[in-house]
C-alpha cells in the first residue's frame, strides 16, 4: 500500500492562501444595499395609538448594518438596534432595553421604498410600515 503525500511549494502555498482568504471573506462580509440605509420613518399599528418610530440605519465597518431607535412618544432616543439582519428583501432588528426586548421582522420594498412587518413583544405582534424620509424633508427638520 503506497500513500502519497501533497507537498506545496511557497508559491502553491501563496495562491492557495489567497483563494482560502478570498472565499471566506466573501461568504461573511454581506455588501450592505446603499438604498436600505439612512432615516427610515414609520409606526407601530397598536387598536388605540400608533407610535411614531425614528430608525436610522448605517453600513458597520465590517460591511453590516448597524443602527439606533428613537421613540419621541416616549422620549427615547437614539437607543441601539442589536442583530441588525438583510437577507434578500427580508429585514430583522431587535431593540433590547432594561425593561424588555423587542423584535422587528419586516420586508424591504425597494419600490415603494418601505419597510413593513410585524413588531413583537412578550408574545404580543402587532403590524408596523416604516418609509424612507426624504433628504429634503430631514434638512428642513434640522
Amino acid at each position: 500500500m503506497r500513500i502519497r503525500t501533497l507537498c506545496f511549494n511557497s508559491k502553491t502555498f501563496g495562491i492557495a492562501l489567497l483563494i482560502m482568504i478570498f472565499v471566506f471573506t466573501s461568504q461573511t462580509m454581506a455588501v450592505v444595499p446603499s438604498n436600505i440605509t439612512g432615516q427610515w420613518e414609520g409606526n407601530i399599528e397598536f387598536s388605540s395609538v400608533q407610535p411614531k418610530l425614528l430608525i436610522n440605519l448605517e453600513p458597520a465597518q465590517d460591511g453590516s448594518l448597524k443602527g439606533d431607535i428613537s421613540l419621541p412618544m416616549q422620549d427615547q432616543h437614539n437607543m441601539p438596534l442589536k442583530d441588525i439582519c438583510l437577507e434578500g428583501d427580508c429585514v430583522s432588528f431587535c431593540l433590547s432595553t432594561e425593561r424588555a426586548e423587542a423584535h422587528f421582522k419586516g420586508a424591504y420594498d425597494a419600490k415603494m421604498n418601505t419597510i413593513s412587518g410585524e413588531f413583537i413583544q412578550a408574545g404580543c405582534s402587532y403590524p408596523f410600515q416604516l418609509k424612507m424620509k426624504d433628504e429634503d424633508q430631514s434638512c428642513l427638520e434640522k
